[in-house]
């Protein structure tokens, strides 16, 4: 259904108030939504559902309601996302935002069925709180045939990222499928370490086998620009399901296939009786898995950690090692030491005594204590300094890290030529940047511009700070000896 002519639509649309428009698109979103409908409106809803939901910024909801979204081709829901979200930033750990990741991978799929099995995938890879969402979509799949369905996926899928944790995505060398004392397992390993092993069927963890035989008739494979090829082959042909170019590895036993991607491992159930229907599979038009033109959504920047501006001490131990969280009783604190916050932070959370990136080594604090400083060049123009009490917590950027003893604020010396002095408005708020500029550092990053979250998030905790020369430098690895 369409106008004869684009000028009549174009016409409409300037004389429907905007508000009113909206209100047509949602009725007509939910009369194509219903299962109910005629045969006649389903090809409809398959062709225009998607259009309708963006008009009537629905369109998050469609990716949400498995009944409806199954039905949609999947060319007019990128071409509908695509619209939807024009200039509009999403929303960060929704559908809308999963489906940001596939355009920026370039994933086009050849089939609905295709379409379908990569969904499901994504919601399987975006951890457990998705997993029903994924039952419901197969569910709602009906007569659809899969290629392949997955069985189980061990990871952090695209934007399945939280600070309560380093982000951690080893780079897969050697995949297998082996069988040991309680059946068939999968074991990933980096060139050096060991990844993990799973159950092939449950994907269950298990502990490394000391002895295991490799389950015969697997077959190995590496994906290329042009495919999937034999593992260790410049070329030649597999017997594997196209899978998009972010899927580097893989291993075949029977109907199982193991996949390593950059995002971590899962597993696949492949469908026997649309695996012979080869222009379901592999043997689709080349190029299908990649776009030239990259997807023109942003995505919004992530909700600022409710820990940032309270910090606790699980929170820091998420990222470093407990023995590096060093509590200082009350008792124990010197007197000049007259700010209540720093003491109260000191002795009931904490301070992190840990070295080995930005510079930064507080690590003499968990046997020297809080000393006092002697010989400080005044670090402000405040004849209220005069008589103020430092404290050392370290070094930072090749100056003496400083606590205010009187404002509890965290100072540079100035040694090192850094001409802003202050690195943090109090001391729980220095902690707190350094805290989640270390979770962004020392963590593994696919394809997330995880970058724009921890500059927004440092401004929010301490603009005063963040604005200084010596926070303004840390994103720029040349400055620091060991960034590399």
């Amino acid at each position: 259904m369409s106008f004869k002519q684009e000028a009549t639509a174009r016409q409409l649309r300037t004389q429907i108030p905007t508000q009113d428009a909206k209100s047509s698109h949602a009725r007509v979103v939910i009369a194509l939504s219903a299962a109910y409908a005629s045969d006649e409106m389903r090809w409809y809803a398959e062709r225009a559902l998607a259009g309708h939901a963006a008009a009537a910024d629905q369109l998050e909801a469609l990716l949400e309601d498995s009944q409806a979204a199954v039905r949609v081709n999947y060319a007019t829901l990128f071409e509908a996302f695509e619209a939807a979200f024009h200039g509009k930033p999403i929303p960060q750990g929704g559908a809308a935002a999963r489906m940001h990741y596939l355009a920026r991978r370039g994933v086009q799929p050849s089939s609905q069925g295709e379409w379908l099995a990569l969904w499901h995938l994504t919601l399987m890879q975006a951890g457990p709180t998705q997993r029903a969402a994924a039952d419901r979509l197969l569910a709602a799949v009906g007569p659809v045939g899969l290629p392949w369905r997955t069985l189980w996926s061990a990871g952090v899928g695209a934007g399945g990222f939280s600070t309560h944790a380093l982000v951690s995505r080893p780079i897969v060398r050697i995949l297998r499928i082996v069988h040991g004392p309680d059946g068939d397992l999968v074991t990933a390993r980096t060139r050096r370490d060991h990844i993990g092993t799973w159950d092939l069927a449950t994907g269950a963890p298990r502990p490394e086998p000391s002895e295991t035989t490799e389950t015969s008739g697997t077959t190995q494979a590496d994906q290329g620009p042009r495919g999937w090829r034999p593992a260790g082959a410049a070329d030649g042909e597999v017997d594997l399901p196209r899978m998009p170019e972010y899927v580097r590895r893989g291993v075949r036993s029977g109907r199982h296939l193991v996949l390593a991607s950059t995002d971590g491992v899962f597993v696949v159930e492949l469908d026997f009786v649309v695996e012979l229907d080869r222009d379901a599979g592999r043997e689709a038009p080349a190029g299908l898995l990649k776009q030239l033109v990259g997807t023109g959504t942003t995505l919004a920047p992530g909700p600022l950690p409710a820990e940032a501006l309270a910090p606790t001490t699980d929170w820091l131990t998420d990222v470093w090692d407990a023995a590096a969280i060093k509590r200082f009783p009350q008792e124990s604190l010197p007197s000049a030491l007259s700010d209540a916050g720093a003491r109260e932070f000191l002795a009931s959370l904490g301070f992190p005594c840990v070295t080995g990136f930005l510079e930064l080594d507080t690590t003499g604090l968990a046997s020297a204590g809080l000393q006092p400083v002697a010989d400080v060049a005044e670090p402000v123009d405040d004849p209220a300094e005069a008589h103020t009490t430092y404290f050392s917590l370290g070094w930072w950027q090749g100056s003496r890290l400083l606590l205010n003893g009187r404002d509890g604020r965290v100072l540079l010396d100035g040694s090192s030529g850094i001409d802003d002095t202050l690195a943090g408005s109090s001391l729980s708020r220095f902690v707190a940047m350094v805290r989640l500029h270390y979770w962004w550092f020392a963590s593994d990053w696919s394809i997330e511009n995880t970058e724009s979250d921890v500059r927004h998030w440092l401004n929010l905790i301490d603009p005063q700070a963040y604005a200084t020369q010596g926070w303004q430098r840390v994103f720029e690895d040349y400055n620091f000896g060991d960034r590399v």
